[in-house]
């Protein structure tokens, strides 16, 4: 967290919804995910956004847990906070809430080569997020150009005729093929 910035839930301060509105009309908080809100004039960032999935679902996701897709896009590279959390776990397809919001936990974690880990939280890190959107067109008609873009230019992929083979293991061939033409596509949106 930045000198200019406070993670708080403002539910457990006593503010009453109408304020809690109001703060956030006047730009005095900003919304980061649930009920966690950052106070003062800076925008969340990587830290508060992921600061604030541990402490709403952290203890509660299941065991294993890898946080996925567009909820690992929001932690990297930030955005409107995702409409639920999506997790990738050892076989599983099914929906859920934890901590009142939504969730999505389907099979197929990663390979620790491609997760990030801080405390309890694991998060798929940015070229496996990228690549994870890429391979499933469900999900890649929901990802924006500018969110892949951030996600995979820091690591020169951009200049990369395909993602790097650690950031494809554990995909379908089918999958593999997607997300290696949407790789190849994905410079020409930013010419």
């Amino acid at each position: 967290m930045n000198a200019q910035s406070q993670l708080v839930d403002l539910r457990s301060l006593g503010y009453t919804a109408t304020e809690q509105a109001l703060l956030l009309q006047r730009l005095v908080v900003r919304t980061v995910l649930g009920p966690w809100v950052v106070v003062g004039a800076a925008t969340a960032g990587s830290s508060e956004r992921w600061e604030a999935l541990a402490r709403v679902v952290g203890e509660e996701l299941p065991a294993h847990a890898v946080i996925s897709d567009h909820t690992a896009a929001w932690v990297w590279v930030g955005g409107p906070a995702p409409e639920r959390v999506e997790y990738r776990v050892p076989r599983m397809h099914r929906e859920s809430v934890l901590a009142q919001l939504p969730c999505w936990g389907r099979d197929g974690v990663p390979p620790d080569s491609c997760v990030v880990r801080r405390g309890r939280l694991a998060v798929t890190d940015p070229l496996r997020t990228a690549v994870d959107l890429m391979a499933d067109a469900a999900r890649l008609a929901r990802a924006d150009a500018v969110t892949l873009h951030r996600l995979i230019e820091p690591w020169g992929g951009l200049h990369r005729a395909l993602p790097p083979e650690r950031t494809l293991e554990g995909l379908s061939p089918r999958r593999r093929g997607l997300a290696g033409r949407v790789w190849r596509e994905l410079p020409q949106a930013f010419r």
